[in-house]
C-alpha cells in the first residue's frame, strides 16, 4: 500500500491468524497451552512475488497464486474455505506490501503501480472432513467481447461455456472485476497480477489517449469435484434517487446500503428458485450520471481526464441447479465493519485508525455473539469526507453509495462486509446503530 508514515499510524500485527505476510507458514497448527475458541471466520492472504530481484515490475501469475492457496488448504485442513476475493493493493517500489497493517490509504494517482492478490475467507471445518481430501479451489475468467457487450450477455455466453465445458466442481464465488483496457488493441490480460493507474492512457496532453477504458470482468472460483451443472445468475439492487442533485458542486442523496439489503431479502423470500443457493453477495462500483442514475448492466465505461461518477449497487449471486441445504430459508444480511480512529483530526493533522487486523478482531466477535452462518465476506475502500467527525467511519461504510473516482490525494478508509444468514441474534451493533431511513420507494431491481 502507498502511505505517508507522517500521516498515517501503523500498529505491527499481533495475532498471527489473519497474518498476511509474504510466507505461507503464518498459522501454526500446535495447540495454545490455552485453547482459544475457534474463529468462525478468519482470511489469508496470497501476494505475488517478484520474478526477479528488487526493481523487477513482473510479478508471479493469479494462478500461481491459486496453486499456492492449494497447498496451504492441503497443510490446514482445520479449514473450509467461505469465499473468494481478488485484492487490489496500491504499493510503492522501496516498501513491501502488507494488506493489514493500515486502515488508512491514499487515492489512486497517474501511473500508480497495484498488484493483485487472492484473498481466502476461512471457516472452520467440519470434524468428520478434517481427515478427508482437502479442499481444492480453481477459477476461470470471461470478459465482454467489446465495450457494447451487456453484462446479461455475457452471463448468458458463460452459462452456454458452461454447458459444454462444465466446471469441474461447484462454484463458490463470482466476483465482478473492474480491469482497465489497453487502447492500442492490446489483449486484456485477465491472469496478470500488476498494472499501473491509468496505465493504457496518456496524461501530458489532450489526445484520445487521455481516455481509458475499464471493462467489467466476471472471475468465477470453484471447489474442485464432480461437475454440478450449474447455471449462474446475478440479480443486482441499485439505490434509488432520494434527492438529485441542485448543482454541478452538489451530490445527490441516495439510499442507504441496509435499504438494499432489505430489498435483497426481500427478493430472495419471495423469488429465488427451489434448488437456488447464494454464493455470494459483492458491493460493485458502476458508472453514474450526474443524477444518480446507474445503468449496472454495461460491461464498460470510459475514464477520461475528468471525474468519474459512480454509484455502489449490491450484487446477489446464486446458481440453480443446486440442492437447498436443508431445506433453510436464506435472509441475507450484512454488517459493515469500519476502523476505529484515533485521534481528533484537525486542520493540520490527518485522521489515524485501527489496523484491519483490530477490525476483523471486532467482526469476529461480533459474529461469536451473532452464532450465524456466514455466507460471503468481501474488503472495501470507501471514501471519507474531509473533517469526518470522531467515531462516525461506520455510518460512512453504510451510507456512502456515492462516489467519485479516485483522485490525487483523497482517503479511504478499509473497511469489512460480512454477509450472513440472519436473522442474528442478540448481538450488539457495531458501535452506533445507523439512523432509520423512510421508505422513500422500492430500489431498482435488475435480474441478469
Amino acid at each position: 500500500m502507498n502511505e505517508d508514515s507522517g500521516d498515517i499510524q501503523e500498529e505491527t500485527p499481533r495475532e498471527e491468524l489473519f497474518s498476511t505476510q509474504q510466507s505461507d507458514e503464518n498459522i501454526s497448527e500446535e495447540p495454545p497451552e490455552d485453547p482459544q475458541p475457534v474463529s468462525p471466520l478468519s482470511f489469508k492472504d496470497f501476494l505475488p512475488r517478484p520474478l526477479e530481484e528488487q526493481g523487477s515490475s513482473e510479478y508471479e501469475r493469479f494462478g500461481t497464486l491459486v496453486d499456492r492457496a492449494n497447498s496451504f488448504l492441503e497443510d490446514h485442513r482445520q479449514y473450509d474455505v467461505r469465499t473468494c476475493e481478488t485484492l487490489e493493493v496500491q504499493y510503492t517500489w522501496n516498501r513491501q506490501v502488507a494488506c493489514t497493517d493500515v486502515s488508512l490509504v491514499r487515492g489512486r494517482r497517474n501511473k500508480d503501480p497495484y498488484i493483485r492478490g487472492l484473498r481466502l475467507w476461512l471457516v472452520p471445518s467440519e470434524a468428520q472432513r478434517r481427515t478427508s481430501r482437502a479442499p481444492r479451489i480453481g477459477k476461470v475468467d470471461f470478459a465482454p467481447r467489446d465495450q457494447f457487450e451487456q453484462l446479461g450477455e455475457l452471463l448468458g455466453r458463460m452459462n452456454e461455456t458452461f454447458q459444454q465445458e462444465p466446471i469441474p466442481g461447484e462454484v463458490l464465488t463470482v466476483e465482478t472485476l473492474d480491469m482497465e483496457q489497453h487502447t492500442d488493441g492490446m489483449e486484456l490480460d485477465l491472469d496478470s497480477c500488476s498494472w499501473h493507474e491509468n496505465e493504457a492512457g496518456c496524461t501530458c496532453c489532450s489526445c484520445l489517449r487521455s481516455q481509458t477504458a475499464h471493462l467489467y470482468v466476471i472471475r468465477v472460483f470453484y471447489l474442485e469435484g464432480p461437475p454440478a451443472g450449474e447455471e449462474i445468475t446475478m440479480v443486482d439492487f441499485v439505490p434509488r434517487v432520494v434527492n438529485p442533485a441542485t448543482s454541478f458542486i452538489d451530490d445527490p442523496i441516495l439510499e442507504t446500503f441496509p435499504k438494499l439489503t432489505s430489498q435483497a431479502r426481500g427478493w430472495v423470500r419471495h423469488h429465488l428458485e427451489r434448488g437456488g443457493r447464494i454464493t455470494n453477495l459483492q458491493t460493485v462500483s458502476v458508472r453514474a450520471t450526474r443524477h444518480g442514475m446507474a445503468d449496472s448492466q454495461r460491461s464498460s465505461y470510459i475514464e477520461g481526464r475528468g471525474g468519474v461518477l459512480f454509484v455502489k449497487i449490491l450484487r446477489l449471486v446464486y446458481v440453480k441447479g443446486s440442492p437447498s441445504r436443508d431445506g433453510v430459508e436464506v435472509q441475507p444480511c450484512a454488517r459493515t465493519f469500519a476502523p476505529l480512529q484515533l485521534n481528533e483530526d484537525g486542520y493540520r493533522t490527518k485522521p489515524q485508525f485501527q489496523t484491519v487486523l483490530k477490525t476483523m478482531e471486532e467482526a469476529v466477535q461480533w459474529l461469536r455473539i451473532a452464532d450465524c452462518r456466514v455466507i460471503s465476506a468481501e474488503t472495501l475502500t470507501v471514501k471519507i469526507p474531509p473533517h469526518i467527525p470522531r467515531g462516525w467511519a461506520h455510518l460512512v461504510g453504510n451510507e456512502s453509495l456515492w462516489c467519485r473516482n479516485k483522485s490525487p490525494g483523497a482517503l479511504y478508509l478499509v473497511m469489512l462486509r460480512i454477509y450472513f444468514e440472519g436473522p442474528p441474534k442478540d448481538a450488539p451493533s457495531a458501535r452506533r446503530p445507523v439512523p432509520p431511513q423512510p421508505d422513500t420507494g422500492h430500489s431498482n431491481c435488475i435480474l441478469l
